[in-house]
């Protein structure tokens, strides 16, 4: 071994004083001129030397003494050696391993002499044998490597796992051995580790010969010899794959359990009725979104401390009621006076009869913009003798309009109750979302009736004041970017920097513009552009609004503008959703506000909106 850097120690009380020195193997320090400085009993008692003899008086063959004086003056840090030794020429010789290694005492350099007898060497090869065989018998994966991460070792458990046998393992580096196992971040802290002698720890997988998954975790720890040095390194393999599926199966569990609970359109609480108490056993994010608390602080909660006053009192009112025959579900109006929101709450429950323990399941409906629309419906319906003028139109194309989302809404209710009387709720999600489209494709069509309504009554009342142009425009087509996205259509923006503000009433103008934009991605191409300009001068404000779709025939502009109209022979077609009232109200609109909306378009050129709107308004 060439010379390195030798151990050093203050002096022979330090050495003396380590608990590491071997108790029962002989042991000398020899100094430069061969005298012996420091031995153990064990030494003096086998060879019947003291301190303060010379080391060539040990008898030995080969000669002992001439080998410490090579090893002085050679540029080698240690040597191990075979000899034979005894007392005397007379006494009984016995073999032994000679380990001699530089160290300092101080500043004087002497030679460290550790003798290992054969039996002793039997001894130790027998204890390795002996857990080498325990090790493979037990089917226990142990890689045993070399102070620099070489392999000296390895069970054959662990010649399985990475696919070789010890004759190819045997004084590989062993970050070869598993680069391809170990995942690309743990494999690069595993070289750190060897380096800067740290333990480190990774996960691998595989497959075995049944191509079933397996999972091992490996951990390497550096062991250390005599006097705190790093001797070699040791790395093991514990078979996780139950623990891997295990969690993973509960996990999955837990998974598909929050994501039905809270793809639920409605707020789900879930109370657990124990004894006395009653806790919150589980709630979906609409609920506690709804009362503003995180599920960490609601799960386990007394109901009371969570729930308003007149909720609570709501839910203590349907539990008695769930206790009568033949009753396993309620409903119950409720309305919240904070927020001012109307809910239909539903109640039913579920038994563990094992534990003792009673679930009910509250579900909160919102019906808030139901009871609205119905509210409009109404008023829409007091107006119907304003009506007259669109009633041709009306009962030429609202069938389709109408009856369309209605026979979806029926039919995917038949489904959801069918799935329901069968107990399989997989689709639940899917068909109550479809009814919710249709819902909302219904009540839009119904707002849209009723604006023209009130434009044509000219029961319309405005609230003027200053606004960022600029910024109106933008707000006003952010809620349809989604639809765009759906279509994969861009929408690109050019805004006049020197635009600034003008008089006008913001509700008017957003619905002006995205009843604009709606139909320029409605009637688009798939993967098409909408391109949005603004302009000022002097005097007005000017919008454009162009699409890349098919375009429509210059003879049939005029007639896109009237109510319940959409372009046929050519590219807005009726095959497209809505009951053409989008361009209508944004046109009538931008008159009522005193300005100038304009259509240019070609077949296969696509449609400019222009749309103009006066600076100040003139009273």
């Amino acid at each position: 071994m060439k010379l390195k850097a030798a151990r050093t120690f203050q002096s022979i009380d330090e050495f003396k004083s380590l608990q590491e020195l071997p108790g029962s193997r002989p042991l000398a320090v020899v100094d430069n001129t061969g005298t012996i400085s420091y031995l153990t009993n064990s030494f003096s008692d086998r060879f019947g030397l003291s301190e303060g003899k010379m080391i060539s008086e040990l008898y030995s063959e080969p000669q002992l003494s001439s080998f410490v004086s090579g090893l002085l003056k050679s540029k080698y840090r240690a040597i191990q050696i075979d000899i034979m030794a005894g007392s005397d020429i007379q006494s009984d010789l016995g073999s032994y391993l000679v380990d001699l290694e530089r160290i300092f005492i101080g500043e004087n350099e002497v030679l460290l002499l550790l003798f290992t007898s054969s039996d002793e060497r039997k001894i130790f090869e027998n204890r390795i044998n002996t857990l080498h065989n325990a090790l493979d018998s037990g089917n226990i994966p142990v890689i045993i490597t070399d102070k620099k991460g070489f392999i000296t070792y390895s069970t054959r458990s662990f010649e399985q796992i990475v696919g070789r046998d010890l004759d190819e393992l045997y004084h590989t580096f062993l970050p070869q051995v598993l680069e391809e196992l170990v995942p690309e971040e743990d494999f690069y802290l595993l070289s750190e580790a060897l380096d800067k002698r740290l333990p480190w720890k990774s996960t691998i997988s595989g497959t075995d010969a049944n191509d079933n998954l397996w999972y091992q975790e490996l951990q390497l720890t550096p062991v250390m010899q005599e006097m705190k040095e790093l001797n070699h390194f040791i790395i093991t393999a514990h078979d996780i794959t139950q623990h891997i599926h295990k969690n993973s199966l509960v996990r999955q569990s837990e998974e598909r359990q929050r994501s039905i609970i809270n793809n639920i359109s409605d707020m789900l609480l879930i109370i657990k009725s124990w004894g006395k108490e009653l806790l919150i056993d589980n709630a979906n994010d609409n609920f506690l979104e709804f009362i503003g608390i995180t599920k960490q602080a609601v799960i386990g909660t007394q109901v009371e401390s969570i729930l308003q006053p007149d909720l609570y009192q709501l839910v203590m009112e349907a539990m008695p009621q769930l206790e009568q025959p033949g009753v396993n579900q309620l409903k119950l109006p409720y309305r919240d006076t904070i927020r001012e929101k109307q809910f239909i709450v539903k109640f039913t429950y579920t038994d563990d009869i094992p534990e003792g323990i009673r679930y009910y399941i509250v579900g909160l409906a919102d019906v808030t913009e139901q009871t609205e629309y119905q509210e409009r419906l109404k008023r829409a319906y007091e107006k119907e003798t304003q009506l007259n003028k669109l009633k041709s139109a009306f009962l030429a194309n609202m069938s389709h309009e109408i009856r369309t989302p209605s026979m979806a809404i029926i039919g995917y209710a038949n489904l959801l109750c069918d799935d329901i009387t069968s107990g399989c709720y997989d689709s639940v999600t899917e068909m109550t979302t479809y009814m919710k489209d249709g819902i909302k494709r219904l009540l839009k069509l119904i707002d849209n009736i009723v604006e023209v309504s009130m434009i044509e009554s000219e029961d319309y009342n405005f609230q003027f004041g200053m606004y960022d142009f600029n910024f109106l425009v933008e707000n006003s087509f952010q809620e349809l970017l989604t639809l765009a996205m759906d279509k994969s259509i861009s929408i690109k923006v050019d805004f006049d920097d020197e635009m600034g503000e003008i008089e006008t009433d913001e509700t008017k103008v957003k619905k002006i513009i995205e009843a604009v934009v709606d139909n320029a991605i409605k009637y688009n191409v798939q993967n098409g552009k909408v391109i949005i300009k603004t302009l000022r001068s002097a005097e007005t404000v000017t919008v454009y609004v162009s699409d890349t779709g098919r375009g429509i025939d210059e003879k049939k502009i005029d007639r896109i503008l009237e109510p319940f109209v959409q372009e046929t022979d050519e590219g807005h077609k009726r095959r497209y959703e809505g009951a053409g009232l989008g361009l209508t109200i944004a046109y009538r609109l931008t008159k009522a506000l005193k300005g100038e909306l304009k259509v240019k378009s070609k077949p296969g050129e696509g449609v400019t909106v222009i749309i103009k709107f006066p600076v100040r308004q003139v009273v």
